[in-house]
């Protein structure tokens, strides 16, 4: 929200840009957490030396296998990212909302402004577009010679994977570094 303001984008003030923001990412925000206190409990209660400074009870060890263990997180990304994704809101997400409104559907229009036509015209932004419409793997969530559900499919399967992938490096290089700092 901040950058936004700072950006020039809007000329709502910052105060009424929060007021329209808060509401869907507080309602984002607590379901992501509540999704995350799920993982981690699963994780806790099948294999809790993952999690760092906890180790099973003394004679206990632990309910499943990590192969087990990642398989089940596995089907879990497959099933939420390449399926649930299916049921993810066409609507504008929250920053769209606020700028543009979605009056299509009967909201306001926030600011009025035509998503269309937004943004800086310059030429190097005109390259960068033209770069993006040539590379752009799944714009808009689709493939980009159709608009099929496969590709909303595959985008949040993608994805999941990206963020998977990027919470096994981080973990990798935390035990790294904790490696080299007691040796």
């Amino acid at each position: 929200m901040l950058e936004t303001s700072l950006s020039g984008i809007t000329e709502l003030p910052f105060g009424a840009f929060v007021a329209l923001m808060q509401p869907i990412h507080l309602a984002i925000g607590l379901v992501e957490g509540l999704i995350t206190s799920a993982v981690l409990l699963f994780v806790y209660e099948s294999r809790p030396e993952l999690l760092q400074g906890l180790e099973p009870a003394e004679g206990e060890s632990s309910k499943r296998s990590l192969k087990a263990v990642v398989a089940i997180l596995a089907v879990v990304v497959l099933v939420v990212g390449g399926g649930l994704s299916l049921l993810a809101s066409s609507n504008p997400d929250g920053l769209e909302w606020a700028l543009f409104g979605n009056a299509e559907e009967g909201y306001a229009e926030n600011m009025g402004l035509d998503e269309e036509t937004y943004g800086v015209e310059s030429a190097a932004a005109d390259t960068a577009g033209a770069i993006q419409d040539k590379t752009a793997f799944l714009p808009d969530y689709a493939f980009s010679d159709n608009d099929t559900p496969v590709g909303t499919t595959v985008s949040g399967i993608v994805g999941s994977a990206m963020v998977a992938g990027a919470a096994i490096l981080v973990c990798l290089a935390g035990g790294f570094f904790r490696k080299k700092k007691t040796t």
